[in-house]
């Protein structure tokens, strides 16, 4: 029973730091570090209980080239520094072997997200739904036009759909 319960582990503090990610970007456009920093620690954690069986260029390159373009996207406003801090956390989970399918999963992601975000602001645009979704006249300010898509939660999307993909270590 403990055995199954190490096996999971991984993959359960994976999933649930992940949708705690997606929830804090949608509600405050904000992905705490210290979430970030779960990540990184549990992946350490479980690579150092399971040394052996870790290709560790592969999950830090991965990684690396992440953070790099991450922070190059948010030099240049296309995406915020904690989503940048974010990729790169998936990155050290997933490694090489895996980021193929995760980039292919941030887009499809990323293209479901922006295509429902877009049909909800539409929708919202009409006075009598508008008042019935918010009473007081705000909106949630993902669901106001003309503000950014919560990215955080797309990589948690993606991040999600690439766990089978990861080391048998971490699933």
């Amino acid at each position: 029973m403990a055995s199954l319960f190490l096996t999971v582990l991984p993959s359960a503090i994976f999933a649930v730091v992940l949708v705690a990610c997606a929830l804090s970007d949608v509600a405050y456009y904000r992905i705490p570090n210290a979430f970030v920093l779960v990540l990184v620690l549990a992946f350490l954690v479980f690579a150092g209980i399971h040394h052996s069986q870790v290709s560790w260029m592969s999950h830090v390159a991965a990684s690396l080239s992440f953070l790099v373009a991450g922070f190059l996207l948010n030099r240049f406003g296309q995406m915020g520094a904690g989503d940048a801090k974010l990729l790169a956390a998936v990155g050290l989970w997933t490694g090489l072997g895996a980021i193929v399918p995760l980039l292919m999963w941030l887009g499809l992601c990323g293209l479901a997200v922006l295509a429902a975000l877009l049909l909800a602001r539409w929708i919202l645009r009409r006075p009598a739904i508008a008042g019935r979704v918010a009473p007081d006249g705000r909106l949630p300010r993902v669901l106001v036009a003309g503000e950014a898509v919560p990215y955080g939660l797309v990589i948690a999307l993606g991040g999600l759909l690439t766990l089978p993909l990861l080391p048998a270590w971490l699933r």
